[in-house]
């Protein structure tokens, strides 16, 4: 379902310190992505005739590498330049004390990306495991291509999630991800597509991109 209301300026962006603990995770990777959809005609819009905006130049809320260097020793390595970049960007965003949706939403994927969606990294090898061990056992069952095996193979993996996992993730959504262990060839693609599904990487990147995307739409009407 899309929403209709194209009148009302789109200024959503992802709750920030809400612990990823209690925030499910849809049986349906695309349930997260629903509530962010523009109208039909928007998007019939975006199909026939992309948009062209202007060209925007930096927001005062984003430093140049130049700016950046400039309080650095000499040669700093490309890294400590981005660091530098991204913290003046976000202490001239406090001191001004307003942001913009957009400037909102890049303070919400920064957070993110900075402590890995709140996810652990002994949880995400934890889950790591189970996801390596759950393809091997579908792949390598005998009634692979059943409903039946798809959702024993489900529930165990569920099973061996952490407790905070197993209270988000409902036994659908594993399903969905078991199906994808078995019918990817890469193991490491596998692996790393079913882990990111579990720990609610997947919905987190998307409804980034989702809000993104919505709020170029909406800039350039």
């Amino acid at each position: 379902m899309t929403s209709g209301d194209t009148r009302r300026p789109f200024d959503k962006t992802l709750p920030l310190f809400r612990a990823n603990s209690t925030r499910p995770i849809a049986p349906d990777p695309n349930d997260a992505l629903r509530s962010l959809a523009p109208s039909n005609v928007r998007l019939l819009d975006l199909e026939n005739s992309a948009p062209i905006g202007a060209e925007r130049p930096a927001r005062r809320s984003t430093p140049s590498r130049r700016t950046a260097r400039q309080s650095l020793p000499p040669s700093p390595p490309p890294w400590m330049q981005a660091a530098r970049m991204v913290s003046q960007a976000m202490e001239q965003l406090v001191a001004q004390a307003q942001a913009s949706p957009n400037e909102q939403a890049a303070v919400a994927r920064t957070f993110d990306a900075l402590n890995l969606g709140q996810v652990t990294e002994r949880t995400l090898l934890q889950v790591a495991h189970l996801a390596t061990r759950a393809r091997r056992a579908i792949r390598e069952s005998a009634r692979r291509e059943t409903e039946t095996a798809v959702r024993d193979c489900a529930g165990v993996l569920h099973s061996g999630l952490p407790s905070n996992l197993q209270r988000r993730v409902p036994i659908e959504r594993v399903i969905l991800v078991v199906r994808h262990l078995r019918d990817t060839e890469d193991p490491w693609t596998a692996v790393v597509d079913a882990t990111s599904d579990l720990v609610g990487w997947m919905d987190l990147c998307r409804r980034h991109a989702a809000i993104a995307l919505r709020q170029a739409l909406e800039r350039n009407r």
